[in-house]
């Protein structure tokens, strides 16, 4: 190897040297550079967006009217979906793509509640949860309720359907010693009802005042004049024999007839005192 071949080679391994010095050098200074930068535990700000390639906002946290807020967004900057905080208390809303209100979720002071939206934004279906158990209602195109279902602290539950007026037209109640249907006139008197009970169930009819006239149960029929006082009764005797009692106005039996377990039968009239005036048959 010549002087000049030494030289070339010094010169190439001088040159490898600064390479590597300066490599060395960029490195420790990254490091020290990285070291020094700090993660912030909390990020701050009054809005943020998230957008997608075209710039288009598609959610927005923000805080509106003192309270925080999380909304999205579809391509058309119409709401499709928010979560609020009103009047202390959690919500949650749907939209469809027209921005129009269609399901709604909140929290308030007796419990959860759900409500459903036609595309008139009118409430037709609502839930609600209460301090006596749930409940669900129905309203109609005008925002009437028109069915109303209830859960009662005694174990039951009660179905309840309107009229357009709010008067109750028709009812069905359960709790534990029975059940309970009655429907009412336009003017919210009972006019029929039925009645379920542990030893047994009746049916009582009622003029347009509500006030009863017929009952059928408990193997027995009465009539009824206004003031409550029996007409008429139908039904078994306790020795098992069938009797048919007229009453006049005060109450008092009038006439029997009576039908016997041996196929016999008896006729008797009474007068106001209950005495027995006359008699036909056994």
């Amino acid at each position: 190897m010549n002087i000049e071949q030494r030289f070339a080679h010094l010169e190439r391994s001088n040159r490898r040297l600064r390479t590597g010095l300066l490599s060395l050098t960029i490195a420790i200074t990254t490091v020290l550079i990285v070291g020094q930068v700090r993660v912030p535990n909390v990020i701050q700000a009054k809005a943020f967006q998230v957008v997608n390639d075209k710039g288009q906002r598609l959610v927005k946290l923000d805080a509106y009217l003192g309270r925080g807020q999380v909304t999205t967004f579809n391509d058309e900057g119409k709401i499709l979906v928010q979560i609020d905080a009103l009047a202390g208390r959690g919500t949650l809303t749907t939209y469809n793509g027209k921005g129009q209100e269609l399901v709604a979720l909140k929290a308030l002071d007796t419990g959860g509640w759900v409500s459903v939206h036609n595309l008139k934004g009118q409430e037709v279906v609502g839930l609600n949860a209460l301090d006596t158990g749930g409940w669900v209602s129905v309203h109609n195109l005008k925002g009437q309720e028109v069915v109303g279902l209830n859960a009662f602290t005694d174990g039951g539950g009660v179905v309840s359907t309107y009229n357009g007026k709010g008067q109750t037209i028709g009812r069905l109640r359960s709790n534990d010693s029975g059940g309970r249907f009655s429907i009412y006139n336009g003017k919210g008197e009972e006019l029929v009802k039925l009645v379920s009970m542990e030893d047994g169930g009746y049916v009582t009819t009622a003029n347009h005042k509500g006030q009863p006239r017929a009952t059928l149960g408990m193997g027995m029929v009465y009539t009824e004049n206004d003031e409550g006082q029996t007409l008429v009764a139908l039904g078994e005797t306790d020795n098992g024999d069938g009797m048919l009692s007229t009453y006049n106005t005060k109450g008092q039996k009038l006439v029997t007839l009576t039908t016997l377990k041996d196929g016999g039968g008896a006729v008797a009239t009474f007068i106001g005192d209950g005495r027995i005036t006359g008699g036909i048959g056994d």
